[in-house]
């Protein structure tokens, strides 16, 4: 899903900053997924045909794929009984918990904002990539 940011940020010339925030299910083949899948891949090649068109403008356009974060509906999930949601989908959302594959929201956004004020433009950032350059 996309996720605006509130208050985006703009540019010297006072040009808004977008970016894009999204899961990333292009990475795990899964049933059930094909259509949340092609719109993330869709938000991918909107955000890069977009930073090509405003190139020069002072204006960057990019997304975050901030990985799987813990958030209540993963909480939720794994509070149901294995019978409710059936064994293959509780199983899926504990062991991600109990493999250490998930992230919390803080350190989610921690680098988000990290990324926000770089002159970069038509980038694809995972939590894990490193903080790119801000001077360049």
């Amino acid at each position: 899903m996309a996720r605006p940011i509130a208050a985006p940020p703009t540019t010297s010339s006072g040009l808004c900053a977008p970016r894009n925030t999204r899961a990333s299910p292009l990475q795990v083949a899964s049933t059930g997924l094909n259509t949340y899948a092609a719109s993330k891949g869709g938000l991918e090649a909107h955000t890069l045909n977009l930073a090509a068109e405003l190139d020069g403008t002072g204006v960057t356009v990019n997304v975050y794929r901030p990985g799987t974060v813990d958030t209540s509906i993963h909480a939720y999930i794994r509070a149901q009984p294995r019978e409710q949601i059936g064994a293959s989908l509780h199983d899926v959302f504990t062991g991600m918990l109990s493999s250490g594959a998930l992230i919390t929201p803080q350190t989610a956004a921690e680098s988000l904002l990290a990324r926000l004020t770089g002159p970069r433009s038509g980038q694809i950032w995972d939590v894990s990539d490193p903080i790119p350059d801000q001077e360049n």
